[in-house]
Parts: structure tokens; sequence; C-alpha cells
């Protein structure tokens, strides 16, 4: 469990419903570290180009076994919030300010890793408490629990280091709206195939958030639970200034 689902300053407007899991596999050269699992390698530079990710590469988390399910819970846990510029460290960044990155998205940060050569899943369903309007979280192989928790790569020897390396690749490349179109690399669902066009987003005042967002946020799906956070503030009719009381003008009557 991620340190950042009991942040006390979590401040959220709405919490959506979180769909059904579905897990898309990156792939690597080293040999499977799940038997299980369907390993057809795709080629980088095709999958980041056009070409979206195959069913074939989806996987259910309903048919891992046990001891899948233990290796991947020794996966560590990456949000795209980690390098988000416009947030500070209690906010949720984990690198630099001058390694940090406009609009970081989890498909990035999953390509970051794959070019590493390092075993990774991309989770499109999971979200950071605080950053709810950008799903995905990526979950990275460091060290192989299969011989005595050995680092996987010399390179990163620590979380530090991948964080790093990760956020010199989000560097190199930047967020936009082809990150989240049909040259994500990233399946659209059935009723964006046809006629989706990637659009920002306005920000909500007061809160941390990406302008560009996945093709499977709320807010793109226009869930219903999103739309009061855009609607406008009703308009109070200006009402006319309320004149100053008038005192009584005393009148004294005298008698002859």
């Amino acid at each position: 469990m991620d340190i950042a689902q009991f942040d006390p300053s979590l401040r959220t407007p709405i919490a959506p419903p979180i769909p059904e899991p579905t897990i898309i596999r990156s792939q690597d050269s080293e040999p499977p570290l799940f038997p299980n699992m369907p390993m057809a390698p795709i080629p980088q530079q095709q999958q980041q180009e056009d070409a979206p990710v195959s069913h074939k590469d989806i996987v259910d988390p309903k048919s891992f076994t046990e001891e899948e399910r233990e290796q991947l819970s020794k996966f560590q846990m990456i949000y795209p919030c980690y390098f988000d510029i416009n947030r500070s460290h209690k906010e949720g960044r984990r690198v630099s300010i001058d390694r940090a990155v406009e609009n970081p998205l989890a498909k990035t940060i999953s390509d970051a890793c794959r070019s590493f050569n390092l075993p990774v899943f991309l989770e499109l369903d999971k979200s950071h408490p605080q950053d709810f309007g950008n799903p995905g979280r990526v979950k990275v192989l460091l060290k192989d629990v299969l011989h005595g928790g050995k680092i996987v790569d010399s390179r990163f020897k620590t979380k530090r280091a991948l964080f790093n390396a990760i956020a010199d690749y989000l560097s190199e490349h930047p967020t936009s709206l082809d990150s989240i179109g049909k040259k994500s690399g990233i399946a659209l669902p059935q009723e964006f195939q046809q006629n989706f066009t990637p659009e920002e987003i306005p920000k909500v005042k007061g809160f941390k958030m990406n302008t560009i967002v996945p093709v499977h946020s709320n807010f793109t799906l226009k869930h219903p639970m999103t739309k009061g956070i855009y609607d406008p503030e009703p308009e109070i009719p200006e009402q006319k200034p309320i004149a100053p009381k008038q005192m009584k003008k005393k009148v004294m009557k005298i008698r002859g």
C-alpha cells in the first residue's frame, strides 16, 4: 500500500467509482517473470507511434496465480504526480523541481521503464488519491524476489535513481494531445475509436491537476460525478444598495 493513500492533507473534490481492474503488460527482453502471461514482443517504436495495444496484451488480474500475485506485490508503485512540476513535495512530487514536467502520464512512465528493460506493468484503473483525474499507475520490479532480492539492473539500485531516469525520459518525451490519442499506444474504448478528438481540460481552481488526461479518465468519459466540478456558479442578482434609515423629524407643538 502506498503511503499516499493515508495522506492527511488529501484534497479532492470527488472520488469517482473505480471501474473493473484492467492491466496492460509492457514487454522486456528478460525471461518471463510470470509464465502464464503472454510474452509476444511488441517493437517499441511501433508501439509508441501508431499501433494500439493488442487485446492479447491485456491481462485480467483474476487470472493470476497466488504465486504471481505475491511476486507482483513486490513491484514498486509509481504514480504520474511524482513528476508533476505544478506540485510541491507535500502534494506528491518525488523528484526535484528542475526534473519535473508538465502533464506527466502513466503511459509515458511505462514506456520509460520499458526502454530501461525493466519488468513493468501499467494499471490503467489505479489513481493516486490526490490525482483522481489522471488515472494510471506503473508497477516496476527493481529487485528480483526469485533470487533473494537481487537488484534487477545495477543502474537503479534505489528508487531515487529510477525516478531521476524516468524524469529525464519524460522531459525528452513531453506530453501532447497525441499522447492520449490513437498514437498513444493505448487501446481506445470502442465508443472513442471512430470520432475521438483529444482535448485539453480546464483546471479546477484550488486543485492540482493535468490539463491533458488519458482517454479513460473520468473527465474524458464525461462521468456524471465530474460534471458538477465545471458547472458555472449560479449568478447572484445584483442588489440595489439599501439606503440608510432616515431619522424621523421631531416636531414640537406649542399650545398658545
